[in-house]
């Protein structure tokens, strides 16, 4: 009972309040860093990075041992949709390793609920049949036939912080305890990422 209780306080604070703030800070975010007119830039600099850096390598260190549940679904990376945040952007502005790209379709409450309810009638389309092989064209820019071809921590982070309730009910509770700790730290860093934006940090 008491992993049944974990598991939906993760899902509650992870699954749900997490995903609901990400899509809240993103529209936060000044019109101008969205669309191009100015470059996003925290104030954190590779201070900021190196934390967001550390936090995903130690929640990868956590979710490598679940690595078959994720390479077996691949549902995450069909999307041909850039994963990179204007909060990545902006932490990552100004260091060693910029964000390759970034956009905001992903993060957006419109095209949250079009996927999810186009995914649900596939999936329920697709009941007791084969399981459809990828679409090539139709997948993350950065996915290749062996899987990411970005170091785990160049990784977006959405990517590191997201869990299907699949993963979250193959986790122990106390990897899922352990990993709410450095997604804590990317939650924050995230926060930080969109004040400094808004021209409100220190």
């Amino acid at each position: 009972m008491a992993g049944f209780g974990t598991r939906a306080w993760f899902f509650l604070r992870w699954g749900v309040y997490y995903n609901l703030e990400l899509m809240w800070l993103q529209s936060r975010a000044p019109a101008e860093t969205k669309d191009g007119r100015r470059a996003p830039r925290s104030a954190g600099g590779a201070e900021m990075d190196g934390r967001r850096r550390q936090a995903q390598l130690e929640v990868y260190e956590v979710t490598n041992a679940y690595g078959s549940i994720c390479a077996s679904c691949g549902n995450c990376c069909r999307e041909a949709t850039d994963r990179f945040s204007v909060m990545d952007a902006a932490v990552r502005a100004d260091t060693d390793h910029p964000a390759p790209s970034f956009g905001t379709t992903l993060l957006s409450p419109v095209w949250e609920l079009w996927n999810t309810l186009r995914h649900t009638a596939i999936r329920l389309a697709s009941l007791g049949r084969p399981k459809v092989a990828m679409d090539k064209c139709n997948v993350c820019a950065h996915l290749t036939p062996t899987g990411c071809e970005l170091a785990l921590e160049d990784r977006p982070m959405i990517c590191a912080t997201w869990f299907c309730p699949r993963l979250m009910a193959a986790m122990s509770p106390t990897d899922l305890l352990q990993i709410s700790k450095p997604m804590a730290v990317i939650e924050d860093i995230q926060r930080e990422a969109v004040k400094d934006l808004r021209g409100r940090g220190d």
